[in-house]
């Protein structure tokens, strides 16, 4: 299979998942149309050098999330956070508390009050599977600093759902 082929196979299979990825990266479909762009013009270029040591999917994926990340970076959204308060970018308990839609919703509404870089690093970690090794390599991280941040997040998602549900 030549280049070409390969690249449109890819395309067609994975462009959907990609744009999908960008956006739970970005959190805007505008950013993550203007990244998955990107990308598919790197995966295009990059189909010659790749060396078939892994499955094109997981060096499109690769792709993906480094791209995903150096946008991040330039944003400025991954910057050192040392109070657990900052990781939330509004307080919505009493939003959620009110709310009189599902668990699942409020839920959703939960991580929606933490800050996108926070999001991402909880998308790699429990939805990607990245190690915290991984992670830290693809943001330039200390893997410590990585797993207190993660840590920090979770204890305030268990926080939060503890004072909304009383569990």
């Amino acid at each position: 299979m030549n280049t070409q082929q390969l690249f449109d196979e890819l395309y067609d299979e994975y462009h959907t998942i990609v744009l999908g990825r960008c956006v739970n990266y970005l959190g805007s479909l505008r950013d993550a149309q203007d990244v998955a762009q990107n990308i598919w013009v790197k995966v295009h270029f990059g189909l010659k050098k790749f060396r078939h040591e892994s499955k094109p999917s997981t060096w499109l994926f690769t792709i993906t999330t480094r791209e995903c990340i150096n946008f991040l970076k330039k944003r400025k959204c991954f910057v050192e956070l040392d109070d657990p308060e900052q990781y939330k970018i509004i307080d919505k308990k009493s939003e959620i508390k009110s709310n009189t839609f599902a668990r699942d919703n409020n839920v959703t509404k939960m991580l929606e009050s933490v800050s996108q870089d926070m999001k991402v690093l909880l998308f790699m970690k429990y939805h990607d599977g990245y190690s915290y090794r991984e992670i830290a390599a693809l943001t330039d991280m200390s893997v410590s600093a990585l797993k207190m941040r993660i840590s920090r997040v979770k204890v305030y998602l268990q926080k939060t759902f503890q004072d909304v549900y009383g569990e």
